[in-house]
């Protein structure tokens, strides 16, 4: 079926509440974000200093390890979807 509007890849989506498991340990971090994923996921792979201070983590970690997993259409409904992910 034909839809109106466009298919947004899952790097730009922005208001999502995201997972990343380590790969090394396979601990769950949930966060969220209102800027594009992608941004955000480079943040934690490239700058992030919990990520970084772990050599398993910062050796073994890429894109593959996060994951969205509500979207938000406001801020509001993002902070309430993130704190039910606990």
């Amino acid at each position: 079926m034909f839809s109106p509007k466009d298919f947004v890849p899952d790097s730009l989506k922005s208001r999502v509440v995201y997972q990343s498991t380590c790969a090394s340990s396979g601990v769950r971090y949930i966060g969220e974000t209102n800027r594009h994923f992608n941004t955000r996921v480079n943040e934690h792979l490239f700058r992030d200093k919990s990520l970084s201070a772990s050599l398993g983590c910062r050796d073994k970690c890429d894109i593959s390890c996060f994951k969205i997993l509500e979207h938000a259409s406001t801020y509001s409904q993002l902070k309430i979807k993130e704190s039910f992910q606990y």
